[in-house]
């Protein structure tokens, strides 16, 4: 069992005409014009999706090419031929690389063995309460789809989980916010700009820490994982998976380990992130600092006002309203963006409350002037 995820039809997509169903990774982007939306109920699926996908464009394409702004059809199948090279990168399974997963040489098949289902937010693990979702640790697992999905959950919504399992890049989940075109391929290309250096991503070199100081490449930022996980292959029986319900052999099992502390040295410059697509501000000391959801447990209107918060500060800062009037106005890439896309996570004690939450703010004239 390979479970390659370049030519698996795992990848859940919206057509234009209303129709869901699953792509490999490929596919899903040499038809992307032709594709609505991530067909993903939950936002963070559909955050790490395109977050995937347009990783994938770096690495294969580098920066838009040339004369690309005014381009509007799909990415021809050619440019993913280095993804094709490598394919051994995208393996879920199998004894050799895999991907977003590493595993150490004193693994011994017991150490961080987790329940699978650790992968996946919503579905309670250990002694968490059950609410409306009822799981069994080690009986209840995920099919290799939504194994995928968890693996790329990780980079942008990791909690911190004790000694040695640092949270993500972001540090405590931010919100992020994205220019969401009238297909996915437009919204990929709205968010496909040049940088000058695109790095390596996790699943080149599932062995990369982050460096201590200096700045962290693209790549490396978008894909870096804060955890060591190794699946089990799928086994029978075949049941309904705990994530998305299709049935068939389910993971029940994985390496489920922290990567050690990802602290700098007191005397250290800190390392220079930014991520693309997280909202900033600038406090009173002059630190840029991210964004975050608010906590609804501690909220006296339980968080129903961070609407209003969240996209007063899209519109202070600074990158964010030069983005505003860029999409707005052109779209960047061909068509105009439709609208901005907010995503947060929000957590309490890592377990004892979790929330993700999206907003939409649609491009109008009157946002076009509020931008200016």
């Amino acid at each position: 069992e390979r479970f390659n995820l370049l030519t698996e039809n795992w990848l859940p997509v919206l057509r234009h005409n209303g129709v869901v169903e699953r792509v490999g990774v490929v596919r899903a982007l040499t038809e992307a014009t032709k594709i609505r939306d991530i067909a993903a109920s939950n936002p963070m699926d559909r955050l790490a999706l395109i977050r995937f996908l347009l990783a994938l464009l770096y690495w294969c394409k580098g920066g838009p090419p040339e004369g690309y702004g005014d381009a509007a059809g799909d990415f021809p199948e050619g440019w993913f031929r280095r993804a094709e090279e490598r394919r051994d990168c995208f393996n879920l399974f199998g004894p050799g690389p895999r991907f977003l997963q590493r595993r150490l040489a004193s693994d011994d098949g017991r150490a961080g063995r987790l329940p699978a289902t650790y992968l996946i937010h919503e579905v309670p693990t250990g002694t968490n309460k059950w609410h409306f979702r009822h799981a069994t640790d080690m009986a209840d697992g995920l099919c290799p789809a939504c194994c995928a999905m968890g693996l790329l959950r990780l980079p942008l919504f990791a909690t911190s989980g004790g000694q040695g399992k640092p949270p993500g890049i972001n540090a405590k989940p931010p919100v992020y916010a994205l220019c969401i075109g009238s297909s996915l391929g437009a919204t990929l290309r709205h968010l496909w700009c040049h940088v000058e250096d695109v790095g390596v991503p996790f699943w080149e070199q599932p062995d990369m820490m982050l460096p201590q100081e200096g700045r962290i490449p693209l790549l490396t930022g978008l894909t870096w994982v804060p955890r060591r996980v190794w699946l089990d292959a799928p086994a029978a029986p075949v049941t309904a998976c705990m994530s998305c319900g299709r049935k068939g052999p389910l993971v029940r099992r994985c390496i489920f380990a922290g990567v050690g502390s990802m602290k700098t040295e007191e005397d250290a410059a800190p390392r220079d992130w930014r991520d693309p697509h997280v909202i900033y501000e600038t406090d009173r000391k002059g630190r840029m600092l991210s964004v975050h959801a608010s906590d609804a447990l501690g909220a006296g209107d339980a968080a129903a006002g961070q609407w209003s918060k969240l996209l007063a500060a899209v519109l202070r800062a600074q990158e964010g309203v030069r983005a505003v009037e860029r999409q707005a106005a052109t779209g960047g890439r061909g068509t105009p963006a439709e609208r901005i896309w907010l995503v947060g996570f929000s957590t309490v004690q890592n377990d004892k409350y979790l929330e993700a939450l999206e907003f939409n703010f649609p491009f109008s004239s009157s946002a076009e002037e509020s931008a200016a």
